[in-house]
């Protein structure tokens, strides 16, 4: 029986892109200013995160915005 192609998880292109930055749980705390737990479960969950978050992590990471914009699918 052939295979048939899954969905891709919501946000998955956000995920990756962070990942892509090398962020991880006590980075992405710190460029949000929480807890290293709260960092990596916006890392895990990036449909959690707040315009305010993202507005953060592009300044502090350094992700360019427009980047971001394009990152955000919504399936």
């Amino acid at each position: 029986m052939p295979r048939l192609k899954t969905k891709p998880a919501p946000f998955a292109d956000v995920r990756r892109l962070l990942l892509g930055y090398e962020l991880d749980g006590p980075k992405m705390g710190r460029a949000l200013d929480t807890s290293t737990t709260t960092g990596k479960r916006r890392l895990d969950h990036p449909e959690e995160l707040t315009l305010a978050e993202l507005a953060k992590i592009s300044r502090r990471v350094g992700i360019p915005a427009d980047v971001l914009r394009n990152a955000i699918k919504f399936n």
